[in-house]
């Protein structure tokens, strides 16, 4: 017999294992513990939302044309799994008035007097391939 015909069963057989497992919505291993369990797929899909506190916010430089300013942000998973944090997209602003003209904020910004809003959102899923669905949590922080 050709052997071709045992190597091509082999790779479609290969392919079958790793369709079934990859699409199955189960999850052999536990990330989080040395036990082998089966967890059904409404049970991973119980995501707590990851909690975002605004750590600081510091003033690095400010010349005439530019202002560096480094945000920093604390995020804590209350999940017993793995979380990938994607992305956290915010906007700062800075409490002024907008007149088109803006001494107000450099002013602000060279004595280190500003009073800050943050708005933002948080994206986030499980780190397993199968878990699917992406979450958001909206966020504001004022200082």
């Amino acid at each position: 017999m050709n052997p071709r015909i045992f190597v091509g069963i082999a790779i479609v057989g290969i392919i079958g294992a790793i369709a079934a497992i990859a699409f199955s919505g189960t999850a052999v291993v536990s990330d989080v513990s040395d036990n082998t369990t089966f967890m059904s797929q409404q049970q991973e899909s119980d995501v707590l939302p990851l909690k975002i506190q605004l750590e600081d916010i510091i003033i690095e430089q400010v010349d005439e044309k530019a202002a560096f300013v480094e945000v920093k942000f604390k995020v804590t998973n209350p999940n017993q799994k793995s979380i990938l944090l994607q992305l956290v997209r915010y906007t700062l602003y800075e409490d002024i008035k907008n007149t088109g003209n803006t001494p107000e904020l450099w002013n602000a910004l060279t004595t280190n007097t500003p009073k800050w809003r943050i708005t933002g959102d948080a994206f986030y899923n499980l780190s397993s391939m199968t878990a699917g669905g992406e979450n958001e949590l909206a966020f504001e922080f004022t200082k």
